[in-house]
C-alpha cells in the first residue's frame, strides 16, 4: 500500500492533529497493549488497513505529547520505547521505504512540561479551594482512591477506577456534585478502559509535584508502616492504631493488603472493648453523682431551677450571654444558639482575631437587633432562622446558610457572600449594598414587601434568580450603575497591577483575567475586548517561538479563547464568538460546562441567519449542547442570564428555564 501526502510529514512520520498526552506511562502501556491486541495475526493487511494505521498514527501522536508530563528519566525511555515500536510498526503497514524512517520530529518524545504540570497544580489548588470543608473531606477521598501503592520503594501509581466504586465514599448525591467539579476542572480525567469510561487523575506528576497531595499520600504510607511494624513485631496490642484512624484507613483507602486489613480490624475491635469499658465506668459514675445530688436540699434544687430560667431569657447588650458567646470567640470555640430567641447582643468582631475552625450554629434561632459587624462567621448555619434587625456590615460570611430563612430589616452591607446559601429564603427590606455576591445561591427565594437594596452590588454574579426577577432588578439596578462601585473598581485593580519581572505569559494570564473581570461585569466592554486582544497577541507570539511554546500549556489559551467569545457575545459579534469557541480543543467543550453553555448561545443565535435546513440542524445541536452543559456537566449559569439575556432567542431562554427548574427543585 501506497502512503499519501496525508499520512505523512517530510520526515515519514504520521500527519495527526495534536493530542492530549496520556495521563501516565502505565496508561500509555495499556493502550499500547489494546493496540496490539487489535493488530492481524497474518502478514497479509486486512480489509480495515487504514483504520488501523490511523489508529496507530493517533496512538504515535498521544505517546509523543505524554513527554510533557514524564518527568522520570526511566519512565521516559520506557515510553521512547513503545513509540519507537508502533513508528516502525506504521511505517511497515502503510508501506513507507524504510530509508525514509527517522527518528525525531513528532516521533521523539516531547520535552517535560513543568509549566504544563505547574497549571496542573495551581487549577488543582483553586478547585479544592473552591469546596466547603465537607467538600473538600470528599474530594480528599476521591483523590485517594485514584492512587495506589507502587513497588516497595515507597512510591504510587494511578488506579483507573469505576465512578460507581466512588459512589460509597459519602451520600451519593454528594460524591457526585464533588466528583462532577473535579472532572469539569480536569483534576479527575475520563479514560478509556477495556472499553468502559473509567475514572483516573490527569497527569501521573501531580503525584510528586502537588505538595497537597503529596502529603496525603505521605500519610496513607505512615499508615501502612504502622500496620507493617504490628506485624513483624507479632501483632502486639500496644501497637494498634487509635480507633479514628483506623476507622478514617478504612473510609480513605482502597488498596488495603491483608496485612493492613487485619491491623484495621484489630484496631476496631480494640476500640469497641474500650468505648465499653468507659461506657460502663461512666454509668456507674453517673449512678454516684445521682445517688449524690438526691442527698441535695430541696432549697438548693429550687435554686438551680431558677438560675436555669434566668439563663434562658434574654440578655442585655452587657449581659452574662455577650459575654460568654465573646469569650467562646476568644477561645476559637464554636457557637451554639440553636432554637434559641435572642435580642439587642453586640457581636461585633466576633471571632475577627483569627480564623475560627469551628462554626456559629443559629439554626432555627430567632434574632432581633443583633450586631455581627466585622465578624468573620464563614460556614456559619442560619438556616430557618428570623432575622429581624440584624447587622452583618463588613462581616465574612462566605459559604454560610441562610437557607429558609426569614430576613426583615437587616444588613449585608460590604459584606463577603461568597458561595453562600439563601435558597427559598424571604428577604425583606435587606441591605444588599457594596456586597460580594459571587457564586452566592438565591434559588426560589421570594422577595417580600420593599425589595432588597442592591446599590453598588453586582447581584447578577449570583445564582438563582427568576427571569422575572432578573428583569425587575435589572431596572432597578442596570449594570451601568456600578462603574464607580467599590467591589467593582477593587476587583479591576487587582488585575491591573503589574508585579515585579512579570514573564510574558504571566502577563497574558494576567491581562486575560482583567478582561474576564469587565466581561462579567458587563461594563466597559471596549477595554475588556482591547486587553482581551493583547492577552492573545502575547500567546501568539510565544507560540510561534520553538523555545516558548513547547513550555506552553494549551489551558491558558482556551481561557483566552473563553473570554473573548464572552465578550464577542455581549457585543453582538457572533460569527467571531462562535470561531474563537470552535477553536477551543476538544476536551474544553467536552468538559467544560460553561464553555459548552456559551457555544450553545453563540450557535442559537447564529442559526437565526441561515437557511433551512441548516436553520434546524443547528438549533437543533445548540439546544442538545444546553441540555448537556447544565444536566450532565452541572453548569449553573449566573451573570449570562442577565448579560446574555438580549441576545439569547425566546425559546432558548424558555427551555434554559425548565432545565434550570427542574435541576433545582
Amino acid at each position: 500500500m501506497q502512503s499519501t501526502a496525508h499520512d505523512e510529514n517530510v520526515s515519514g512520520s504520521p500527519q495527526t492533529p495534536q493530542q492530549e498526552p496520556f495521563v501516565s506511562l502505565q496508561q500509555l502501556q495499556h493502550e499500547s497493549d489494546v493496540l496490539i491486541d487489535s493488530l492481524p495475526d497474518a502478514e497479509a493487511l486486512p480489509d480495515n488497513a487504514m483504520s488501523q494505521i490511523e489508529h496507530i498514527a493517533q496512538f504515535i501522536a498521544r505517546a509523543t505529547e505524554t513527554g510533557a508530563v514524564l518527568d522520570s528519566p526511566a519512565e521516559r525511555k520506557s515510553a521512547q520505547a513503545l513509540i519507537d515500536f508502533w513508528s516502525s510498526k506504521y511505517y511497515a503497514l502503510s508501506g513507507t521505504s524504510p530509508s525514509r524512517r527517522r527518528v525525531g520530529g513528532r516521533n521523539s518524545l516531547r520535552g517535560f512540561d513543568s509549566a504544563l504540570i505547574k497549571q496542573a497544580v495551581h487549577d488543582a489548588e483553586i478547585t479544592l479551594a473552591s469546596f466547603s470543608a465537607p467538600e473538600r473531606e470528599i474530594a480528599r477521598r476521591i483523590l485517594l482512591r485514584l492512587v495506589k501503592r507502587g513497588p516497595e520503594d515507597g512510591g504510587v501509581t494511578l488506579a483507573v477506577v469505576e465512578r460507581k466504586a466512588l459512589a460509597t465514599l459519602d451520600a451519593p448525591d454528594r460524591v457526585a456534585a464533588v466528583l462532577d467539579v473535579l472532572i469539569q476542572t480536569g483534576l479527575v480525567t475520563q479514560v478509556d478502559y477495556g472499553g468502559s469510561s473509567r475514572l483516573t487523575l490527569r497527569f501521573d506528576t501531580l503525584t510528586r509535584e502537588w505538595p497537597v497531595l503529596q502529603d496525603w499520600i505521605a500519610q496513607r504510607q505512615k499508615f501502612a508502616a504502622r500496620a507493617n511494624f504490628w506485624q513483624s513485631n507479632g501483632r502486639r496490642a500496644k501497637d494498634l492504631a487509635p480507633e479514628l484512624l483506623a476507622k478514617r484507613a478504612l473510609a480513605d483507602y482502597g488498596d488495603l493488603d491483608a496485612v493492613e486489613s487485619d491491623y484495621v480490624a484489630a484496631s476496631l475491635g480494640r476500640g469497641r472493648r474500650d468505648r465499653w469499658a468507659r461506657m460502663a465506668l461512666t454509668a456507674g459514675l453517673l449512678a454516684c453523682v445521682v445517688l449524690a445530688m438526691a442527698w441535695w436540699r430541696s432549697d438548693r434544687l429550687q435554686h438551680l431551677q431558677n438560675e436555669q430560667i434566668a439563663l434562658s431569657l434574654p440578655r442585655t447588650p452587657n449581659g452574662a450571654l455577650q459575654a460568654h458567646l465573646n469569650d467562646l470567640a476568644d477561645q476559637n470555640l464554636p457557637i451554639s444558639l440553636q432554637n434559641r430567641e435572642v435580642r439587642d447582643l453586640d457581636l461585633a468582631g466576633l471571632y475577627s482575631q483569627r480564623r475560627p475552625l469551628a462554626v456559629g450554629d443559629f439554626v432555627n434561632s430567632t434574632l432581633h437587633r443583633v450586631v455581627f459587624d466585622r465578624a468573620v462567621l464563614s460556614n456559619s448555619a442560619f438556616s430557618q432562622a428570623t432575622l429581624n434587625g440584624v447587622n452583618f456590615v463588613a462581616s465574612d460570611l462566605s459559604f454560610a446558610r441562610f437557607d429558609g430563612a426569614v430576613i426583615t430589616s437587616s444588613s449585608f452591607a460590604n459584606a463577603k457572600l461568597y458561595r453562600s446559601l439563601f435558597d427559598r429564603a424571604r428577604l425583606s427590606e435587606a441591605d444588599f449594598s457594596d456586597t460580594d455576591l459571587r457564586s452566592t445561591s438565591f434559588w426560589h427565594v421570594k422577595l417580600m414587601g420593599r425589595s432588597p437594596n442592591f446599590t453598588g452590588t453586582a447581584w447578577w454574579l449570583a445564582f438563582g434568580w427568576s427571569r422575572k426577577t432578573i428583569e425587575q432588578l435589572a431596572k432597578d439596578y442596570p449594570r451601568e450603575a456600578l462603574r464607580q462601585a467599590r467591589t467593582y473598581q477593587d476587583d479591576v485593580a487587582r488585575s491591573l497591577t503589574a508585579p515585579p519581572d512579570e514573564k510574558p505569559i504571566d502577563r497574558a494570564v494576567r491581562l486575560n483575567d482583567l478582561a474576564w473581570t469587565y466581561a462579567i461585569y458587563g461594563i466597559d466592554l471596549d477595554s475588556a475586548a482591547k486587553v482581551g486582544e493583547e492577552a492573545a497577541a502575547i500567546y501568539e507570539s510565544l507560540r510561534s517561538e520553538p523555545t516558548a511554546a513547547q513550555s506552553l500549556s494549551v489551558d491558558p489559551y482556551n481561557n483566552l479563547l473563553d473570554t473573548r467569545a464572552y465578550i464577542f457575545l455581549q457585543q453582538g459579534k457572533i460569527d467571531e464568538a462562535k470561531a474563537a469557541l470552535e477553536k477551543l480543543s476538544n476536551r474544553r467543550l467536552e468538559t467544560y460546562g460553561a464553555s459548552l453553555f456559551k457555544y450553545a448561545v453563540a450557535r442559537t443565535v447564529y442559526a437565526l441567519g441561515r437557511p433551512d435546513p441548516e436553520k434546524s440542524l443547528l438549533t437543533s445541536q445548540a439546544m442538545a449542547d444546553l441540555d448537556r452543559a447544565i444536566r450532565e456537566l452541572n453548569y449553573v449559569p449566573s451573570h449570562e442570564l442577565y448579560l446574555l439575556a438580549g441576545i439569547m432567542t425566546d425559546d432558548f431562554k424558555e427551555a434554559l428555564q425548565k432545565k434550570l427548574a427542574m435541576e433545582n427543585d
